[in-house]
Parts: structure tokens; C-alpha cells; sequence
């Protein structure tokens, strides 16, 4: 907000008046360092550089609150809002009659307080400012300017009326309204309704816009519902005659699934069967092969003992071959009974196999039915959802809308001009 300002009501912290008459010299090296701090405070790279210079004024004048306003300034200038209102506050504790000579700086701590949500803060610091106009001290504030500070109150009460909807609870009571505005003139009570119903005005236009867009996503989001319904009807149907189909199959596939598993199972316990005896048979070969090896070893070494005469020798050589005859005899029927075994075992494994691929053939035939039915469950609860499920329209951009819609900033800017406000704060060092 800008207006003309005479030199009684100084929009700095601390006019000269405020403050202990400084030399010269002293005034002047206290402004090349306010400036110094401005020129630090133009970028968020020299903060560090901007604080220890702040620190470095406070100890050279620190019962000068434009020192702290002049910070303040640079905590504007890069949006540190909460860190400026404190600073703020303490700075306007510095001055007599506690600042309530610069309205400036009141106008600002009230918009900050109120930007930080410290909605109490703000409405307590609104009643103060007011008390302030309405008591001698201010005799001398003129009158445009008691209209424009009347008008700045009647906005930012418009802008807490406007915004209670959106609270927990009421921001600003009939009470604090009536606080404020009393002892107004007729001229101040004009000016603060007009600042206040243009707040209201233009706040009531972006809620109903608001509104507006919430009751079109409510309807974009009914119709979605619709479709979504319509289309899980669609499957639902599409699910119910499928298993309408099936389920008359389920005793016949059951069936089916169990004389087929058990015939398998029948050549299975055949294919065991014949399994064990041959294995037995050949476990019974080689038993007797090992007869027979034992016998003709023992044969040689009668063949080959020195005491073995040669007619006793020849008899035992007939004999040998005898024997060598009955091995070879096993021997082949064993390799049979070998072929016979590994033959058997892959028909055992076929068999098994058949049986399981049987088996799973039949489930996964069962098993579509037993998917169709979770399908339909599945699509129940989805629908049911569907209708039970309160349509908000609270989406993405309604509240992007209503988050701007009651954003302060859109509707009452910063009352101060930085730059305008440093070049003042420094013309006030003599």
C-alpha cells in the first residue's frame, strides 16, 4: 500500500525522535553499514555475510530499532516471513509508545502474522493499532492517512471473515469487529467497509468458483462412476454365464477326473507289480551267479595245485566247462532281466506322469470355476464400493483453486515497497 508520509509519522521503526541524537559522524558510519547490509542482503549466496553484518550494527547502535527494521527488509526481500514477523516484533518493542508511531511497520506485522496463520496474533495486533488511532497520540496523523489505515484494517478483516470457512474455527469474532472499528468517524467507518465488503466481494467470487469446480468434479466423477459400474455389470454378466455353462460340467468333469485317475492308477500298481518280480528275479540271477562264479573258482585252483594228477585234471576241466556253460546261460538271462527292469522303470515314470497331467488338466478345468467365482466376488466388492463411496470432488485442481482462492497474497499484497522502504530507511540517518 503506498501514501504520502509526513515527518511525525516516520514508516520507520525508529525516526531520529525515537533514538539518542548520534554525532555525525556516527550517523553517517551507521548508514554506510545499513547499506552495506542491503547490498549483503540482495542475495541468498551472502546470507551468512548479511546476518554477521546485522549482528555487527546491533552492537554498534543497539538500541536503534531501525537496525532491525533494516534486516527486516532483507527477510522480506527473500520471503523468510516467519523469521521477519519475530525480528518484527522485537524491533517494534524498541520504540516509544511501543511503535504504535509507525504504521507502516504495524500494517506489516499484522499482514505477516496473519500470512503465518498466527490468525490471534493478528486480530490482538489490528485492536492495538486502533486503540492506538483512537488515543491523543495520533492527533497529529492526518486524516487521509487515518482513512487509508482504517481502510487496510477493514480489508484484513474482510479477508478473516472471508476465510472462516475454511478454519476450524472463527478467526475473527463479531466482538474483535465492533473493537476495532470503534471511535471510527463516519469517514474511517466508510473507508474500513469499503476495504472490508472488497475483501469479502472478491473472496466470495473464488469460493464459489471453487464451488463451482468441486460440483463439476463431483459430476465428472459420477459419470466415471457410471461407466466403471457399467462396465464391471458387463463382466459380471459376461463371468455368470460362463460359470452358468461350467457349473453343469463340474460333476461330469469330476467324474471323468476320477475314472480316468483311477484306470492310471490301476497300470500303475500293474507296472509296481511286475517291477518288484523282476527286480526280485534279478536280485535271485545274480545270487546264483555268484554261486557259480564261487564254484568255478574254486575248481581252478584244484586245476592248478601241483598234487592235481592229469586224469584228476581233466576231469575237473570238464567240469569247469560245465559250469561255464550254466554262467553264460545266467549271465544272458540277467542282462534280459537288466533290459526287462530299466523298460519297466520308464513305463512306471509314464505311467506317474500321465497321472499327474491328468490331474492337472482336470484342476485347471475345475479351477476356471472356482476363478470365476472370485472374479464375481471380486467385481461385487468393487461395485459396492462404487455406490457406498462418498463422491467428494476434492481433486487435484479444486484444491490447487482453493488453495489459491484463500491465499492472502491474492488479495493484499505487502503493504510496504522494499525498495522505496530501504531508500527512506537510509535518508533517515542524517
Amino acid at each position: 500500500m503506498s501514501r504520502m508520509h509526513i515527518a511525525v509519522a516516520v514508516l520507520l521503526v525508529l525516526g531520529p525522535v525515537d533514538v539518542p541524537v548520534l554525532a555525525q559522524t556516527d550517523d553517517a558510519q551507521l548508514k554506510r553499514e545499513v547499506a552495506k547490509l542491503f547490498e549483503l542482503g540482495k542475495s541468498l549466496k551472502t546470507r551468512a555475510e548479511a546476518k554477521a553484518q546485522f549482528e555487527r550494527l546491533q552492537e554498534l547502535a543497539p538500541d536503534d530499532g531501525r537496525v532491525g527494521y533494516a534486516y527486516v527488509l532483507v527477510q522480506l526481500k527473500h520471503r523468510h516471513y516467519r523469521e521477519a514477523a519475530e525480528l518484527l516484533e522485537d524491533v517494534l518493542g524498541k520504540s516509544k509508545n511501543d511503535g504504535k508511531d509507525n504504521l507502516d511497520a504495524w500494517e506489516v506485522k499484522i499482514w505477516l502474522s496473519t500470512l503465518t496463520k498466527r490468525y490471534g496474533t493478528a486480530v490482538a495486533e489490528m485492536r492495538q493499532l486502533r486503540k492506538f488511532l483512537s488515543s491523543r497520540q495520533s492527533s497529529k496523523i492526518p486524516h487521509t492517512q487515518r482513512q487509508e489505515v482504517a481502510e487496510f484494517l477493514g480489508r484484513m478483516c474482510g479477508y478473516l471473515e472471508g476465510i472462516a470457512k475454511q478454519q476450524t474455527r472463527p478467526t475473527l469474532r463479531p466482538d474483535d469487529v465492533r473493537s476495532i472499528t470503534a471511535k471510527m468517524t463516519d469517514s474511517e467507518k466508510a473507508a474500513f467497509d469499503r476495504g472490508r465488503n472488497d475483501i469479502i466481494g472478491r473472496l466470495s467470487n473464488q469460493t464459489e468458483r471453487t464451488d463451482s469446480l468441486k460440483a463439476e468434479a463431483i459430476r465428472a466423477e459420477a459419470k466415471r462412476r457410471g461407466m466403471r459400474i457399467e462396465e464391471l455389470d458387463r463382466r459380471r454378466k459376461e463371468a455368470a454365464a460362463q460359470l452358468a455353462a461350467m457349473e453343469g460340467r463340474r460333476e461330469e468333469l469330476l467324474e471323468k477326473r476320477k475314472a480316468e485317475i483311477d484306470e492310471i492308477t490301476k497300470q500303475e500298481r500293474e507296472a509296481l507289480a511286475e517291477l518288484r518280480t523282476a527286480g526280485t528275479r534279478a536280485v535271485g540271477l545274480r545270487r546264483e551267479l555268484a554261486v557259480v562264479d564261487s564254484r568255478i573258482a574254486k575248481l581252478i585252483d584244484r586245476v592248478e595245485h601241483p598234487d592235481t594228477n592229469p586224469i584228476e585234471r581233466r576231469h575237473l576241466l570238464d567240469e569247469i566247462s560245465r559250469w561255464e556253460i550254466i554262467r553264460a546261460r545266467q549271465r544272458t538271462e540277467l542282462a534280459g532281466q537288466d533290459t526287462r527292469l530299466a523298460g519297466l522303470r520308464e513305463r512306471t515314470a509314464a505311467v506317474r506322469q500321465r497321472k499327474a497331467d491328468t490331474e492337472n488338466r482336470y484342476d485347471r478345468e475345475l479351477g476356471r470355476i472356482d476363478g470365476l467365482r472370485r472374479t464375481m466376488d471380486s467385481i461385487d466388492r468393487d461395485k459396492s464400493l462404487l455406490l457406498t463411496a462418498p463422491i467428494r470432488g476434492n481433486t487435484r485442481r479444486v484444491r490447487a483453486h482453493k488453495s489459491r482462492a484463500i491465499a492472502l497474497t491474492n488479495y493484499i499484497k505487502l503493504p510496504i515497497v522494499l525498495d522505496a522502504e530501504k531508500k527512506r530507511l537510509l535518508e533517515s540517518f542524517r
